[in-house]
């Protein structure tokens, strides 16, 4: 998963003493080309006197579906270009080894990780696809893939979800739920369940709530898997 190539790509990071940058393309998916002839209706301000006429698009628009996969195909040529090789375990993830060193790259949509054994690799990566895209360079991690990242004094990596746990227990209702440090009360004795006991009428929120604290679970917070 995307959020597994993170903890690989951040323990490398900390294991090497790497410096871990972040930058993000603005308007990645106005860059994707696309691969087949598109019309659309004319836009609510910009109709002609023609009603009867269409918008042929010449590059892929937010909406689209095939825009991610464009945008992506666009990356893909373009850091070849640089030298990138997308890995065989995550297509998402990007490598170049030279003689200077190696720098990784892993893309999430528009946002992009970068790390290197040499920091002026990373600065002349960021140069490189500053020159084919429009970016913004965000110094230092900060967050990706909705995890916070933060670097020790020792040069250790810390990731945690503050933002993501707080959110979650004020949408749910949880923020006045007295915390629990085992699933339940030690000596609990679980019973089956009668005949409509637990019936739900509606079992959206309850699978809402599980789906997030699985994300969770998977991303930093393996601790709380079991209860799960």
């Amino acid at each position: 998963t995307r959020s597994a190539s993170l903890r690989a790509l951040l323990a490398v990071a900390a294991t090497k003493g790497m410096p871990i940058h972040q930058l993000d393309v603005s308007t990645a998916f106005l860059n994707g080309e696309l691969e087949e002839e598109l019309w659309m209706q004319q836009p609510p301000g910009y109709e002609s006197a023609d009603p009867t006429q269409a918008c042929r698009l010449k590059k892929s628009i937010y909406g689209l579906k095939q825009a991610p996969r464009c945008w992506y195909v666009k990356l893909v040529a373009a850091l070849d270009k640089l030298g990138f090789k997308p890995s065989q375990a995550d297509p998402a993830l990007f490598i170049k080894k030279d003689e200077n060193g190696i720098v990784y790259l892993l893309v999430h949509v528009d946002d992009i990780i970068t790390t290197s054994d040499d920091e002026e690799l990373i600065r002349k990566v960021k140069d490189a696809v500053g020159k084919v895209f429009k970016i913004r360079d965000l110094g230092e991690a900060k967050v990706f893939l909705g995890m916070e990242i933060s670097r020790g004094e020792n040069g250790e990596v810390k990731l945690s979800q503050r933002r993501y746990i707080e959110e979650l227990l004020q949408r749910h209702q949880l923020v006045d739920a007295k915390p629990r440090s085992t699933p339940l009360p030690p000596g609990s004795k679980v019973l089956p369940a009668e005949e409509g006991d637990m019936e739900l009428k509606d079992s959206s929120d309850y699978r809402t709530l599980v789906g997030e604290l699985n994300y969770l679970a998977t991303s930093t917070r393996p601790d709380i898997a079991q209860a799960l």
